[in-house]
């Protein structure tokens, strides 16, 4: 599923979730934006219409909470925060850090999409490209999703640095982060790197964040934030020193956000 499918589907959601609040009396309006209901998308039978949230903490007008602008403000009540506290296995002891939760923040978190399933170097406007891939490694492997045995990309051996892999995006995004996964066969584990991106395929390279010392494991997976509002056409993983003579990843997602 492309990300315009993605798109398409989260809407139509959006629409039978609207219905739904409708009919128990929520209060919404069409000029509610989209990102109110973000978090039904996740988990709204089980927070409105099941007993995992009718316990005594909980108010009559709890579907509101998440449906109006009633949580607009950047402080939340107690029965604000009790909700997201059922939803996440917490004790019904809420801190105070837990009460002033930013539920914009929570909402964004959930509309996370990530580059599509790599087939090929060159699909539907995205590009995967490496200044050095051996043959049966090519780049786009590197962004292809699976996991499984030496499905990686590999920059074969005589190596020398800095070596890079980029993903071209098919239009311009926001980035909100870059997860990538050491090889879990044959590792050729990078150490430090830099995770750029720039605005066109032209434009000069932006270094975003400097990976230092990355753990020499197997099929070791960290997500590297970025948080960035610029929007991007093109990423690039420049790798200056491995732990061995070569490199080999097995995969990188770059997750964007709206």
């Amino acid at each position: 599923m492309n990300i315009s499918e993605q798109l398409n589907l989260l809407l139509n959601i959006k629409e039978s979730i609207k219905s739904k609040l409708l009919e128990i009396g929520a209060k919404i309006t069409d000029e509610t934006p989209f990102s109110r209901y973000a978090y039904f998308i996740k988990s709204f039978e089980k927070t409105v219409f099941t007993d995992s949230c009718l316990g005594s903490m909980h108010k009559k007008d709890k579907t509101a909470i998440f449906c109006t602008d009633n949580f607009g403000g950047s402080t939340h009540k107690r029965d604000k925060s009790s909700i997201f506290s059922v939803d996440s296995n917490l004790d019904s002891t809420h801190t105070k850090e837990m009460s002033s939760l930013h539920i914009t923040d929570f909402v964004q978190y959930q509309r996370v999409y990530s580059n599509p399933v790599m087939t090929s170097n060159e699909m539907n406007g995205w590009i995967a490209s490496a200044n050095r891939a051996n043959s049966g490694c090519e780049a786009f492997k590197c962004f292809n999703k699976d996991l499984s045995g030496e499905n990686c990309w590999w920059t074969g051996t005589g190596l020398s640095f800095p070596c890079w892999i980029s993903l071209s995006f098919d239009t311009l995004y926001k980035i909100r982060s870059v997860e990538i996964i050491n090889e879990n066969a044959s590792p050729e584990n990078f150490r430090n790197a830099l995770i750029q991106f720039r605005t066109s395929n032209e434009d000069e390279w932006e270094t975003l964040y400097e990976i230092v010392n990355r753990p020499n494991i197997t099929a070791y997976c960290e997500e590297y934030q970025i948080n960035s509002d610029t929007v991007y056409k093109e990423f690039r993983l420049f790798i200056t020193s491995s732990h061995s003579s070569t490199v080999s990843i097995q995969n990188i997602n770059i997750n964007f956000k709206e």
